[in-house]
């Protein structure tokens, strides 16, 4: 039996596999040891070792390898199962963290959930809070555009209406020259209706103009231009009109001092630069002074001013209204210039400025 699990020539136990637990197999090694031993110890009659003594002491030595092999052998089963019980703790210990892990995931995944939820709704109450916002700012803004819009309607007919008005008077005005003998009223008559006439055109330009704030002075210019040469139809005087490249839009409050100040000056030039049937040539520029200045300059190549009169304290209407105009409404300067015919030249702000105290 024991020769059957021992190997002859590597004198080790051939490892085969064990049903029973080592502690058995550890004693039944123990057994045979005894065994062996009291074969081997017991002598011959005559004190002489028997004839197998020699076996015996082989199996003896036999036995005594199988036993420290086998209690090797169960040293290390023993410490491979303690190996496993280790690993088998520390799995199940790394098992109980993950499912840990995975409860403490699991709930900030429905905390997640809630507060998204939660979030949802506080996002669809202000979306709805924001619909009915903007609703009613578009049904306020409508009705403010509706407002501006019968606004602007009525402002345009009060524009016309005083346009209306005005020719109305320019109308009066000229029956009423054709009444007069006297040279020097009749004169006087038709200036009135002239200064009357330039400003019911500006009225007319800001009725037609899309913006009833602004009117475009260049357009207006020329429309000025043709209605002065038309009221001195014996003259062969030509107007010039030179602005600023494209359309030059000027406010009411700039518009209508400019534009009776332009009629003093061709006005003036008209009468006074040029001898009857004379040509000459009247040019009147607008343009920007600086960035936020204009600059207006009524220049002809006529006779001159005269040198023995002073402009800022002649008794010449025309030439009050004009200095009072520019100084007074327009906060400008007003400059005259001789040689070569008469230049004025009048700088003023494109806004008004505030008065001090």
């Amino acid at each position: 039996m024991i020769g059957d699990n021992f190997n002859t020539e590597t004198q080790k136990p051939i490892d085969r596999s064990f049903s029973g637990s080592y502690s058995h197999r550890a004693s039944t090694s123990s057994n045979v040891v005894g065994l062996s031993l009291s074969k081997f110890h017991s002598p011959a009659k005559d004190g002489r070792p028997m004839p197998n003594d020699i076996e015996q002491e082989m199996l003896y030595r036999q036995s005594l390898i199988y036993a420290e092999d086998m209690a090797k052998i169960y040293e290390q089963e023993k410490l491979k199962r303690k190996a496993l019980e280790k690993a088998n703790a520390e799995l199940t210990s790394e098992v109980h963290a993950r499912r840990l892990a995975e409860e403490a995931l699991l709930e900030a995944h429905r905390d997640l959930e809630k507060k998204i939820e939660e979030r949802t709704q506080a996002l669809s109450e202000t979306n709805k809070r924001l619909q009915e916002e903007i609703s009613r700012r578009e049904d306020t803004e409508e009705k403010i555009r509706a407002s501006l819009k019968e606004k602007e309607i009525l402002l345009a007919e009060i524009h016309h209406r005083v346009k209306n008005n005005l020719q109305i008077i320019s109308s009066l005005l000229a029956l009423q020259a054709g009444l007069v003998s006297d040279a020097s009223i009749k004169g006087v008559l038709e200036d009135s209706r002239n200064r009357v006439r330039s400003i019911a055109l500006i009225h007319e330009h800001i009725y037609r103009s899309k913006d009833l704030a602004k009117i475009d002075f260049h357009e207006y210019l020329g429309s000025l231009a043709s209605s002065l040469l038309k009221n001195h139809a014996g003259n062969k005087v030509r107007i010039s009109v030179d602005t600023d490249e494209g359309p030059v839009f000027l406010r009411m409050d700039k518009a209508l001092p400019c534009s009776l100040i332009i009629n003093e000056l061709v006005t003036n030039c008209l009468k006074h630069a040029f001898l009857p049937g004379e040509e000459g040539e009247i040019q009147i520029q607008f343009r920007r002074g600086g960035q936020d200045d204009y600059l207006l300059t009524v220049r002809d190549n006529g006779r001159g001013f005269p040198e023995d009169v002073d402009y800022r304290s002649t008794k010449s209407l025309g030439l009050q209204l004009v200095l009072n105009l520019a100084e007074a409404q327009l906060q400008g300067s007003l400059e005259l210039v001789t040689g070569g015919g008469t230049e004025f030249r009048i700088l003023f702000p494109e806004v008004r400025k505030a008065r001090m105290g």
